[in-house]
Formats: structure tokens, C-alpha cells, sequence
């Protein structure tokens, strides 16, 4: 998951030191192991708030899908640019 979010700042532009909202869009199961690893992944992602849901009625620009092995979801980063 931490390779996914890095990959999808990049791409959008960031740098390493810019301060996000990351949410991350799941099924149960998956937001279930992420919630176990919620520090770790913020820390690692210059995240200085991480949510893990399981649904997201909005619309967002900076939004990207992934698949880790069987699961897919959505990421989303808010912040600056």
C-alpha cells in the first residue's frame, strides 16, 4: 500500500516533504489490516491524515485505483497542487 500511495504522489507531482490527506478507499477486509498498520503507513506517506473507508460518495481530482493481489480500492490524495 505504501508503494502504491509513494507511486500515486509522484505521479500527481509532490514531493517527498509535502503534508497530505490520504484516503483509501477498500473493502472490509483489507481496511481491516490497513487499520492495523494506520501509523506506519501515514509515517511512511508524509500523510498527516490517513482514512480508510469502504465507500467515498465524492468526486475527486487526484483519485487512482489498485489491486494488491485480490483486492482493489481506490486512493486519494488531498493536499497541495
Amino acid at each position: 500500500m505504501i508503494r502504491n500511495i509513494q507511486a500515486f504522489r509522484k505521479e500527481i507531482g509532490l514531493s517527498p516533504k509535502d503534508e497530505v490527506t490520504t484516503i483509501v478507499v477498500c473493502d472490509e477486509e483489507l481496511q481491516k489490516m490497513l487499520e492495523k498498520n494506520k501509523n506506519i503507513v501515514a509515517e511512511k506517506t508524509n500523510s498527516k491524515k490517513l482514512d480508510i473507508v469502504t465507500t467515498s460518495k465524492e468526486t475527486f481530482k487526484n483519485k487512482t485505483n489498485f489491486k494488491i493481489k485480490d483486492k482493489e480500492g481506490s486512493i486519494i490524495i488531498i493536499g497541495k497542487k
